[in-house]
Order: structure tokens, then sequence, then C-alpha cells
């Protein structure tokens, strides 16, 4: 888990996604993201426009880990929920 890290790009790698941050280079399986306001989904253009092949969620639809596929897990958002799903899916991811 990585704490107040921006995110400049998310792209495809194989079948993985990389991510690009202010921090470092992130790669997973499975991208969450977790933005919005108050209890109104939004998703970002970019959400729209990736490829079927991406499992995506948004947090008014997440409800534990066992829905996610196998591997790595990226959460996108800082907010409320993107916090609470990052602290559920910690044990996951060994933490």
């Amino acid at each position: 888990m990585r704490e107040g890290v921006r995110v400049a790009r998310l792209a495809p790698h194989g079948d993985r996604w990389t991510l690009l941050t202010s921090d470092g280079e992130l790669r997973g399986r499975a991208v969450v993201v977790a933005s919005g306001g108050e209890n109104l989904p939004r998703l970002p253009r970019l959400a729209r426009a990736l490829s079927g092949r991406v499992a995506q969620y948004h947090a008014a639809d997440y409800r534990n880990p066992g829905q996610l596929p196998d591997g790595g897990v990226l959460v996108v958002g800082s907010a409320q929920s993107g916090c609470q799903i990052a602290e559920d899916l910690w044990p996951r991811a060994g933490g």
C-alpha cells in the first residue's frame, strides 16, 4: 500500500497493467477505480476506454476480495471508499 502517490499513467502491458506513479512503476492484473463524490458513481473517461479484458469494479459494486480475479489489484482513488477497499485487500497482498 502506498499513500500520497500521484498517478501519471495506466497502460496495458501484456496480460497485466502498468501504472506509472510518482513513486515508481507498479504492475497488476486488475484495476479498481475508486473515484466519485458522495454516493454518486463517477467513472473517468479512461475507464470507459479500457479493454474489456480489464476487470473493473466501481467502489459501489465492490463487496469483497473474492469477487476479484487472481493476481495483483490496483486501487485508483484515495477517498474513503478507495482507502477502505485497499485496507480490505491488504491481507491478500501479504500485509
